[in-house]
C-alpha cells in the first residue's frame, strides 16, 4: 500500500466529513445513518479520489436459532456471517483487507445472509474513512424476547462488540506490513499472528481487537525495519 494510496483514503474520507443520521428505529426509539447513505456518500467520495473497493465473498455460513419466548412459543432465528476479502486499489496500486458482516432475520436464511453482506459492507467503508455510525444500524433487527437458545451449529459467535473490533484501517495496515515481512507466504502466516496477537484467543485477523491490532502492526513494524 503505498503513501499516494493512502492519501487517495485520506482525501475521501475529510470529502465525506460528518454524516448526519438519516433514518429511525421507531421501535427501538434512536436515529442511525443507513447503509444506502454511506455507500452513496463515501462511494462518490471514493470514486472522486480515484480509489474503488471490490468485496469478495470468500466464506458464509447461516445457523438456525430456536428458542422458547416469554408465552412459552418455540420460535427460530437465523444468523448468518460473511467473510470478504476487500479488495481497495487506485489503479497504481492497491491492498486487500480481510472483513466480515453479520446479519439476523427472523423468517428466512436468505433475508439474513443478505443484511450480513449489506452490514459487512457499510461498516468497512465507514472505518476505512472514519464515518461515525452511532446507535446500531437498521440492518440488524432488535432480538425478540428469547430464553433458553439453542443454536445448531455452534461455529459462529455473534456477541462480540463491534466498537472494539480492529477497525479497516488497522486490518488494511496488518495486511500491508505483512506482505513486506513474509511475501508470498503471508497467507500461511495471519493465523498464527492472530493467535500471537491475542495470546492464542483468537484465529483470524478479523476476529482481533483493537489493542490487539495495534500490538500486532508495532511487532510487524519492528520486522520490518530489521
Amino acid at each position: 500500500m503505498t503513501s499516494t494510496l493512502i492519501s487517495k483514503i485520506a482525501a475521501a474520507s475529510t470529502k465525506v466529513g460528518a454524516l448526519m443520521p438519516d433514518k429511525t428505529n421507531t421501535a427501538q426509539n434512536y436515529s442511525y445513518i443507513s447503509a444506502d447513505k454511506i455507500l452513496q456518500r463515501a462511494g462518490d467520495a471514493l470514486a472522486e479520489a480515484g480509489v474503488v473497493i471490490i468485496p469478495s465473498i470468500t466464506q458464509e455460513a447461516v445457523n438456525e436459532v430456536t428458542y422458547t419466548d416469554s408465552y412459552n412459543k418455540t420460535k427460530t432465528r437465523y444468523d448468518a456471517v460473511i467473510t470478504f476479502e476487500m479488495l481497495i486499489s487506485d489503479g497504481t496500486s492497491e491492498f486487500k483487507a480481510p472483513w466480515s458482516g453479520r446479519g439476523s432475520d427472523f423468517s428466512v436464511p436468505d433475508k439474513a445472509m443478505y443484511k450480513a453482506i449489506t452490514s459487512g459492507h457499510k461498516y468497512f467503508i465507514a472505518k476505512l474513512l472514519n464515518i461515525g455510525i452511532g446507535n446500531e444500524d437498521g440492518e440488524h433487527e432488535a432480538a425478540q424476547d428469547a430464553t433458553k437458545p439453542t443454536q445448531k451449529p455452534v461455529d459462529v459467535s455473534f456477541d462480540k462488540p463491534k466498537a472494539q473490533l480492529a477497525n479497516a484501517t488497522q486490518i488494511a495496515a496488518i495486511g500491508a506490513l505483512g506482505v513486506q515481512v513474509y511475501g508470498d507466504t503471508w497467507k500461511d502466516e495471519q493465523g498464527h499472528l492472530a493467535e500471537w496477537a491475542s495470546q492464542g484467543a483468537r484465529k483470524a485477523l478479523v476476529d482481533l481487537y483493537e489493542m490487539e491490532a495495534e500490538k500486532l502492526i508495532r511487532g510487524l513494524q519492528k520486522k520490518v525495519a530489521a
